[in-house]
């Protein structure tokens, strides 16, 4: 059975082809824009610091009325989370 015209394996090799060079500093572009955007990230609105950046959570609250409890038992505020006993604002024990 005879090849298909076009694929002749008896001609020259073929050589790779070459990407163009704005495909290649594109390339070497994205690959340090992570690097480069949290840079800019952190001189814009600085650095997260904190248990939750830090991976650490916070498990114990507790508030000015005596209430003492996880985080889990907190509720959802208007200003944030609320004290279940009283509604007030409780701060981490």
């Amino acid at each position: 059975m005879s090849a298909p015209d076009g694929d002749s394996e008896d001609g020259p090799p073929k050589e790779p082809v070459k990407d163009p060079a704005w495909i290649t500093k594109l390339a070497s572009l994205a690959s340090k824009a992570p690097a480069g955007h949290k840079a800019y990230r952190d001189s814009r609105w600085g650095n997260s610091k904190g248990a939750a950046s830090e991976g650490k959570r916070l498990v114990s609250w507790t508030c000015a009325c005596g209430w003492t409890g996880p985080a889990r038992d907190l509720k959802a505020g208007a200003s944030g989370v609320a004290c279940p006993a009283c509604g007030g604002v409780p701060h981490a024990a």
